[in-house]
């Protein structure tokens, strides 16, 4: 390659500075070395850059040529770095995010307008179509954080602790179960269970009832929290979801029940792939998830 940056600097220190005298002086080098580096470019490319008329550079079409690629490469270089430097101290990047549970979206918005008062040029972009799949999504490189509940036997994983919470029954109030202090899982068989996600993927199923050798009499998948809500208060089927999700709903015509007397409650992590080195933007974001994440109560 005959052009590289150090050329580029070079031509377009002459034509800008009118002359090598000047134009040595602002690249810090003397005029017979730059009158060499500018006949040795010109041998390479084969063609005139200036042409010397009575002790004046006049620039050829050629040198035109070079001169319009130097300003607008040497502007993406010094954009390039700049961003690079900025990446370097923590001040800006760009985090790809997701979550194991759609419920998440209801406390996270919060947390992510907070850091983004703190960080502005972080950028934080949530990838809802691997929320199922966030773990798989991480560990094939198409997400920096993902936010989930179960402890993942991998050591390529590091987990940031969040915080704990608690899986409960939410029935209308007419519902039988309404006036239980708590509930059996082996009450909920007969049942019609509401779910975000299909029993193979869902973790109150997979860890709880199948362990149990308890299947739901019927299932349905609904993907809204607000659509199940609604299912349950006109007693169509009972869901189990997180305590911050369900209490605000209990003035509304429902209730939420512990599910058997000791509880079944969840650990959430942040999960992020092991580095020798993460950036720092990113460990700033996962030190406000720790600090903030500990959801509270809907009130509605």
């Amino acid at each position: 390659m005959n052009l590289d940056v150090r050329s580029l600097q070079l031509v377009l220190a002459i034509h800008e500075e009118s002359g090598v005298t000047r134009a040595s002086e602002r690249l810090n080098v003397t005029q017979s070395a730059l009158s060499h580096q500018l006949r040795e470019l010109e041998d390479r490319l084969r063609t005139p850059l200036f042409l010397r008329v009575k002790k004046r550079m006049v620039i050829t079409p050629a040198g035109e040529t070079v001169v319009r690629l130097a300003r607008r490469v040497l502007q993406d270089v010094a954009a390039a770095e700049e961003e690079i430097r900025l990446l370097s101290d923590g001040t800006r990047g760009t985090i790809r995010l997701s979550t194991q549970c759609y419920t998440c979206y209801h406390w996270l918005p919060a947390i992510l307008r907070k850091f983004g008062k703190r960080y502005p040029h972080v950028e934080v972009r949530i990838d809802v179509g691997a929320t199922r799949h966030a773990l798989r999504a991480l560990l094939d490189g198409r997400l920096d954080v993902a936010i989930i509940n179960a402890k993942p036997d991998d050591a390529a994983v590091e987990l940031t602790p969040l915080f704990e919470d608690e899986l409960l029954l939410l029935v209308a109030e007419e519902h039988p179960l309404a006036r239980s202090t708590w509930v059996r899982p082996a009450q909920l068989a007969g049942e019609h269970l509401l779910m975000h996600t299909a029993p193979e993927e869902n973790g109150f199923v997979q860890n709880v009832l199948k362990p149990a050798g308890i299947t739901p009499e019927r299932w349905s998948q609904v993907e809204l929290t607000e659509a199940i809500v609604e299912l349950v208060r006109a007693n169509m089927g009972v869901a189990v979801m997180a305590d911050w999700v369900v209490r605000g709903y209990e003035r509304r015509g429902m209730r939420a029940i512990p599910v058997s007397r000791a509880g079944v409650r969840r650990q959430w992590y942040a999960a992020t792939l092991r580095q020798e080195r993460t950036p720092p933007y990113r460990q700033r974001f996962l030190d406000a998830l720790r600090d903030m994440a500990a959801p509270r109560p809907r009130t509605g």
